[in-house]
């Protein structure tokens, strides 16, 4: 990232995070993807939570990034069949 760049969060971030991402950030819109956005952080608690990035990578624009965040040490449910 770029100091001074159009962030967009979509989800719930650590405070920790936000204390770090807002003096490099220029703007930063919560909860939906803005306009001309260079970086987008989806935070995702499941795997049945990513199936969202399919809409959010429609957002995205020449230069963007798209980057996705997810609990550490979460392990995914078994399938049952």
């Amino acid at each position: 990232m770029k100091p001074g760049e159009k962030i967009s969060l979509i989800g719930d971030f650590d405070a920790d995070f936000l204390t770090e991402l807002k003096p490099l950030a220029g703007s930063i819109s919560r909860d939906k993807v803005a306009a001309d956005s260079n970086t987008i952080f989806f935070a995702a608690d499941s795997l049945k939570g990513l199936s969202a990035v399919a809409k959010i990578a429609k957002s995205l624009k020449g230069a963007s990034a798209l980057w996705i965040v997810y609990p550490k040490g979460q392990k995914p449910s078994p399938k049952t069949t």
